[in-house]
């Protein structure tokens, strides 16, 4: 996982969260399972053909060799192969986020199946980053700088390719005065944190705070801090293999049954569960 500012603008800038590649392979008997991730994910087929399928009234459509095919964040999918036919294929997750919260790419016309000459690029900077990985002789502020660069290329090569299709429907000036609670929360997820420690960090009252934030973010306080406590769940878990019980303590539940209980109802699966999942690369073919 790489936390670094990639320009947008001094005043709001790009922070890139999570990137980290693999490459794996499927037979003819993988059983999909059903899968919500933070991260956008992009699948490039090396070999073979499978069929993505979307929950939430989303159609299906089918991997491509030679073009990646495209999951955006949060949503729930599953990847399964075609009878006779067996893939191989590189995967990339990606996490950006801007003014705190947002995330960029949700805002641009990304379709689900990209065409050959991005395909291409991307899967450049995939296996790139799986090379990374397996280089011993880096320092960490090499592969941190190494990475940075990775993340910046795919955002550069994704905007000057699809268009910015939707914008946020709140006004910057809410944003700005209700981001010291969003950072209250980014700095404190393993606290308790109550409605009034957020309200006061604005300077509002907690019922107007409430209203305000409700508004903006079109969730309650409470749920985008729950929101930010599962996405630290993910990288703690599976990118710095952290055990259960470490993280449910990290992130400040009671235990690890009530850890356990959340995560499950965020991403429909326990969290021993969801790590060998991401493990195996079942999340697409």
């Amino acid at each position: 996982m790489s936390i670094a500012k990639m320009n947008n603008s001094d005043h709001h800038p790009v922070t890139l969260l999570h990137i980290h590649s693999g490459a794996g392979s499927r037979s003819r008997d993988f059983k999909p399972q059903w899968e919500r991730f933070p991260y956008w994910t992009f699948s490039y087929c090396l070999q073979g053909q499978g069929r993505i399928e979307f929950k939430e009234g989303k159609s299906s459509f089918f991997s491509q060799k030679d073009h990646v095919s495209v999951a955006p964040a949060n949503c729930i999918y599953r990847g399964t192969v075609i009878s006779g036919c067996p893939g191989m294929y590189c995967w990339l997750h990606v996490q950006f986020e801007i003014m705190g919260f947002l995330d960029p790419l949700a805002y641009l016309d990304i379709p689900n199946v990209l065409p050959a000459p991005i395909s291409s690029k991307i899967l450049t900077i995939a296996q790139e980053l799986i090379q990374m990985g397996e280089n011993r002789n880096l320092s960490m502020m090499e592969l941190s700088v190494q990475l940075n660069y990775q993340g910046a290329s795919l955002l550069k090569l994704l905007l000057d390719n699809f268009k910015q299709t939707a914008s946020p429907n709140i006004f910057p000036e809410e944003l700005e005065t209700l981001m010291p609670a969003v950072k209250a929360m980014k700095q404190n997820l393993g606290k308790s944190l109550s409605i009034e420690n957020l309200a006061q960090s604005v300077s509002m009252s907690v019922p107007t705070f409430f209203r305000r934030f409700k508004r903006a973010f079109k969730i309650t306080p409470y749920a985008q801090l729950e929101k930010l406590r599962m996405h630290e769940a993910v990288n703690l878990l599976c990118i710095n293999k952290r055990s259960i019980d470490e993280t449910s303590e990290i992130l400040g539940y009671c235990d690890r049954f009530q850890f356990s209980k959340v995560f499950k109802r965020v991403y429909g699966k326990s969290p021993s569960q969801y790590r060998q999942s991401f493990y195996e690369g079942s999340h697409l073919c």
